[in-house]
Formats: structure tokens, sequence, C-alpha cells
């Protein structure tokens, strides 16, 4: 999950952020929240990352991911 600054969260429903994930690839669900992963550790290894920029830039999509990140956790969870 993205640990997002409470002024860049953005309130959505769990169909909302689905939707905003499955955009932005061709991929579908699984393939947004890859694809956020992967701009989160391109921007980490930015030398003069700035986090604020980042969830500036990208506060719908975080917020969307973790949404559908905490709904789905508990599919993966051992038993």
């Amino acid at each position: 999950m993205f640990r997002i600054p409470d002024f860049h969260v953005v309130e959505m429903t769990f169909d909302e952020a689905k939707s905003t994930l499955s955009r932005l690839t061709d991929g579908g669900l699984l393939s947004g929240l890859e694809y956020m992963n992967k701009k989160w550790d391109e921007h980490c290894v930015t030398e003069d990352a700035d986090d604020d920029d980042f969830y500036g830039m990208w506060c719908y999509e975080c917020s969307a991911f973790n949404i559908v990140f905490e709904k789905m956790a508990p599919l993966f969870a051992e038993k």
C-alpha cells in the first residue's frame, strides 16, 4: 500500500478505484496495480525524488491502489 499524506488521499468507491487502475494499461486491474508499483519504484530510484510531487501527480491512482489492495488483500492471506 502507498503511505499517502492525508491531503493527497482521494475518496472513491471500490468500483471507481477499479476503473481508475484498469485504465492505466491494456491489461486490466492487476496490470494497473503492477503499473503503479513500477511507477513508485521508478520514483524511488530518482536522485532528487520528492514524494509530495509523486503523490500530487498520482493521487487518484495511489488512492485507487490502496482501496483495491485493501479490499482484495484477504483473498491472498494465508489461512
